[in-house]
């Protein structure tokens, strides 16, 4: 199991500019993924076969926002970062809204496959 705390992740519908026809990934997107290698890189964390994420979305303010414009941005980010070689070893997604706390949070937790039914127990532990 790899629990993983990242900032809150930006919304996929405003992660990309563009300049003319030439599309570029801003700067807070730019930023995030770099978070998330940091982190990445400080936990090892690394899964090879199929998994299950757990995502706890902790937002800044009170503010609507749709959790599934976020869920892409994390994903890309774990992948980029080499936590996991395609999103598509994704068998299992759960994303829950949590409380607003100051500055925003995310956290992530990645499991193998054969062992979600121990996460499945305690989840609110982890997240």
């Amino acid at each position: 199991m790899i629990i993983l705390t990242l900032p809150f992740p930006p919304t996929v519908n405003h992660m990309w500019g563009y300049a003319g026809k030439r599309k570029y990934l801003k700067k807070e997107a730019h930023e995030f993924r770099a978070k998330v290698t940091e982190a990445a890189i400080e936990a090892k964390a690394k899964i090879h076969g199929r998994l299950a994420i757990f995502i706890a979305l902790y937002p800044s303010s009170r503010r609507k926002f749709d959790i599934d414009n976020r869920i892409k941005a994390v994903q890309d980010a774990l992948q980029l970062a080499g936590v996991f070689l395609d999103d598509e070893q994704i068998d299992f997604l759960w994303v829950v809204r949590r409380d607003v706390i100051q500055g925003g949070m995310c956290k992530v937790v990645l499991v193998e496959h054969d062992n979600v039914h121990k996460m499945l127990e305690n989840y609110e532990e982890y997240i």
